[in-house]
């Protein structure tokens, strides 16, 4: 007959009131003293991996924030940009011809990207159809 393979059995010492509260709480449950031991051991290391999983995420979670953060200062830093590059040139325009430049200009930026864009994913595709030529180009303020 083969010999079963026996599990490790790890050992600790408690004071006696601890042993004392850990019989009463294996009597209450009706449970063998190891039933108990071994439930507790795995709760605790079920908590072990959970914070670490936790702390794993916390650390992503920081750095996409902080990610997030510097994209979005980016983008407000470039719009920014961008919006003193349009009004200076559109103030410095001919009035009678800047609004149909203007629409000229955006338009044919739109086509450019859609261009770019063609081959790649739908959901940008459909971005691009929804924009609208900004009011104020519109209305040649």
């Amino acid at each position: 007959m083969p010999k079963t393979k026996q599990m490790p059995k790890p050992e600790t010492r408690l004071s006696v009131e601890d042993y004392k509260r850990f019989e009463e709480v294996a009597r209450a449950r009706g449970k063998t003293k190891t039933a108990v031991a071994r439930e507790a051991l795995l709760l605790f290391l079920d908590c072990e991996d959970k914070l670490k999983a936790e702390s794993r995420e916390s650390i992503l979670e920081k750095r996409l924030k902080k990610m997030e953060d510097r994209m979005a200062s980016l983008l407000a830093r470039i719009g920014i940009d961008v919006g003193i590059g349009f009004h200076l040139m559109f103030r410095n325009m001919d009035p009678e011809t800047r609004a149909d430049a203007m629409a000229w200009a955006y338009n044919s930026s739109v086509e450019r990207l859609k261009k770019k864009l063609k081959g790649q994913a739908a959901e940008l595709k459909e971005i691009m159809k929804g924009q609208e030529q900004p009011q104020e180009m519109r209305e040649g303020s």
